[in-house]
């Protein structure tokens, strides 16, 4: 059994009813709500807030009365203190004699959908540009924490650039309207789809990028400290804009 709930994408807990102490957790669950590993841990340790607890607990009330549920709470990962939204689908864990013993839960987490629901609002209500992509580009760190987040805009011939707004995690707000060429990098990557690169030195040493080392944005990149980068390009209608 522990076999199989191993190769869920989905998260999968086990966990008494009386002290909400976990019995079993899968490596999704773990990376979900941000645990090393399980033993030792309960469900007040993922839920601290009363309110979601409460909850929590409301719930593994009716399992123990052999029902099933699924509700919405939010939960916390006690590594970064970070609260976010999960779906909880859960049914009574029985024994070979049918004795409920526990609760089986499959746990989702919700970040994802909660900001593309929130920035599609903000995209429709706000009116100032400025303030929308404030907003959008917090709900993003919301999901992927970031050092700074810079949009580019393209001309129309996609020969110039310009950094159309960036955002430092800590600072002022940045928008320059000075357009440069595109070097000879960016345009590898304009036809790409996202292209992530967790470790910079290693990667700008594979024999394929090395050629990348004595680009202007890498060096950048690399005497401001950055380790990491994602790259995403916004295409409208047909190409990157």
């Amino acid at each position: 059994e522990r076999d199989i709930f191993g190769k869920f994408s989905l998260g999968v807990t086990k966990q008494t009813l009386d002290e909400g102490a976990f019995t079993y957790m899968n490596d999704a669950a773990l990376g979900i709500l941000g645990l090393e590993k399980w033993e030792g841990r309960t469900l007040r340790d993922v839920f601290p807030d009363d309110k979601d607890y409460l909850e929590v607990k409301k719930h593994l009330i009716e399992r123990s009365m052999g029902k099933s549920g699924e509700y919405t709470v939010e939960a916390m990962r006690p590594v970064d203190r970070k609260k976010f939204p999960v779906s909880i689908a859960a049914v009574p864990e029985t024994d070979l004699q049918g004795n409920i013993i526990g609760s089986v839960a499959i746990v989702r987490d919700l970040s994802v959908e909660k900001a593309s629901e929130n920035i599609y609002g903000y995209i429709a209500t706000t009116k100032d540009y400025r303030e929308m992509l404030t907003k959008v580009v917090q709900e993003v760190s919301n999901v992927i924490p970031f050092d700074r987040f810079i949009i580019t805009l393209y001309n129309a011939e996609m020969t110039h650039l310009r950094e159309f707004y960036t955002f430092p995690r800590t600072g002022r707000t940045q928008s320059n309207i000075r357009w440069w060429p595109i070097s000879a990098f960016l345009k590898e990557f304009l036809n790409t789809g996202p292209f992530r690169v967790d470790n910079i030195g290693e990667f700008l040493n594979e024999p394929q990028w090395q050629h990348l080392k004595a680009t202007t944005e890498f060096k950048r990149l690399r005497d401001e400290g950055f380790q990491s980068f994602l790259r995403y390009n916004v295409i409208e209608p047909g190409k990157v804009v």
